[in-house]
């Protein structure tokens, strides 16, 4: 648009001078040959309209033509004559003026050639090398002029990765980068430039791009693949497996994770008989999948033995019968991961949403030891979902903790009539690791026979954790604050756990 600005400008210069040079101008008498001539005219008109004599005209005019031929040139007149002369001139240097800076603002910041090369870029098919090789000296030319232009960068490498000029793209994302800083979508291509000219390895330069992304992003998944695609390439598999085990906790493709878990498989498989690893069956009896819901999630991980903190994880779709390998690929932490633990348990969970804290049901295993390469069989007896609760039959609270706490720590979820002294009309309990949790207290956990919660039209909620192990409140337990809501109604009433009784 900057050259049409341009191009608009200079027109408009041009249209002004033609219109100036076209415009009549009154002509008016500036010598004094020309004011002689117009009083004679005005003095014989004079004299024949009031009928003078013919002699005294003509002595006027004598008069007049003796003034004349003494005067001088008027000095305002010899101004303004200068100055409308210097008006001339103005018209045509402005407009010329005008038509040279808006040329000069286009050589400075116009390029003819960009729409053509956006719209050419845009449109233009992956195979048509002849075109792509004939923008690529067009885009490295205006990369010249315009170094401070990223988006100029951007589309060079483009066209350089599309070409399979790989060392170019990944000068070019470099320029990028330095003018970007920081992005995902540029590092990423930047770090597959680099991967590719280097014949699929992973340099040390590709490698910080790629840890800068995943510092910002953990889960980020095509950096993932790039790295276990060139550590493969390398022969580092324990590190494809950790890049592969990443990946494979995500939702994909039944085709997709296919071909993945063969890449893990290969990747473990490379890694030699010094590999430490449990191998876990787990079959789930009872249907894995209802009509009300999607296959959930299975959760597996090791932990110490007694329990504690995972130490290896790992999370995929649940089928009816499958084989899970725990090793150092699902490590939690960097440097403690099954190699470096003692006695472990394994743990296997069903999970709707994918979540370790939200389990229809689990299995534990007995005490492994990781070293000896144990094989762990565990069962999974899940019954068909009952329907949800409906929050119109009572109320719906979530719950959550302000502090971490043991997770067998009882919490009880009470709901009391107002203004009616006497035990609660409601009451569910729960575990501190169970925690935070959306539910609905409904006539289901009525404290008393024939006492029903859906009677009511409100009622107070609070929730505590009890150290003693009781619903009664004591000193040293840990409670929220107390709602008041309707039964039935729609809003969700927040219980946090926070208030330490004294």
């Amino acid at each position: 648009m900057v050259w049409l600005g341009a191009l608009g400008l200079a027109a408009l210069a041009v249209a002004y001078v033609l219109a100036g040079a076209r415009r009549p101008r009154r002509r008016e008498p500036h010598t004094p040959q020309e004011v002689f001539a117009d009083r004679v005219r005005e003095i014989q008109a004079e004299g024949v309209a009031q009928d003078l004599p013919a002699e005294q005209i003509a002595a006027l005019r004598q008069e007049i033509a003796l003034d004349s031929l003494a005067a001088e040139p008027a000095e305002d007149a010899v101004s303004a004559d200068a100055g409308r002369a210097k008006r001339r001139l103005a018209l045509p240097a402005g407009a010329l003026i005008a038509a040279v800076s808006a040329l000069g603002l286009y050589a400075w910041w116009g390029d003819p050639h960009a729409p053509h090369i956006v719209s050419a870029l845009e449109k233009l098919p992956d195979d048509d090398t002849r075109q792509l090789a004939a923008l690529a000296p067009v885009l490295t030319a205006r990369a010249r002029r315009r170094p401070d232009d990223a988006n100029t960068w951007l589309h060079l490498a483009g066209v350089y990765m599309r070409l399979a000029d790989y060392h170019g793209a990944a000068a070019a994302f470099a320029q990028a980068h330095e003018l970007v800083g920081p992005d995902e979508q540029v590092d990423f291509a930047w770090a597959q430039a680099r991967l590719l000219a280097g014949g699929g390895t992973v340099d040390a330069a590709t490698r910080e791009i790629a840890n800068r992304v995943l510092a910002r992003s953990p889960d980020h998944p095509q950096m993932r693949e790039l790295l276990a695609a060139g550590d493969l390439r390398a022969g580092d598999f324990a590190s494809a497996a950790r890049h592969l085990a990443s990946l494979l906790r995500r939702q994909m493709p039944a085709e997709r994770r296919r071909l993945l878990e063969n890449m893990l498989a290969l990747a473990r498989e490379r890694q030699g008989a010094e590999r430490v690893y449990i191998e876990v069956v787990v079959t789930v009896a009872g249907p894995v999948a209802d009509a009300a819901a999607a296959a959930p999630w299975l959760m597996v991980f090791a932990r110490p033995a007694g329990g504690g903190a995972p130490v290896a994880a790992t999370r995929q779709p649940a089928r009816d019968r499958q084989t899970v390998v725990l090793d150092d690929a699902n490590a939690m932490l960097a440097g403690s991961g099954l190699s470096q633990s003692g006695m472990v348990e394994v743990v296997a969970r069903l999970s709707p949403s994918g979540s370790a804290a939200d389990s229809d049901v689990e299995a534990v295993s007995e005490p492994l030891d990781p070293a000896t390469r144990p094989r762990a069989q565990l069962t999974l007896r899940r019954e068909a979902a009952k329907p949800a609760p409906n929050p119109a039959d009572g109320v719906s609270v979530r719950i959550s903790l302000a502090a971490p706490m043991d997770a067998d720590t009882p919490v009880f979820i009470i709901a009391r009539a107002i203004g009616r002294p006497g035990p609660p009309v409601a009451v569910r309990r729960l575990r501190a690791g169970d925690l935070p949790m959306r539910l609905v207290l409904t006539d289901a956990d009525a404290m008393l026979p024939g006492q029903r919660l859906s009677a009511l039209e409100e009622v107070q909620v609070m929730a505590r954790a009890s150290m003693g192990g009781t619903p009664a409140a004591r000193r040293g337990d840990v409670e929220s604050a107390t709602a008041r809501t309707r039964v039935g109604a729609a809003e969700v009433v927040e219980l946090r756990i926070e208030h330490t009784l004294l």
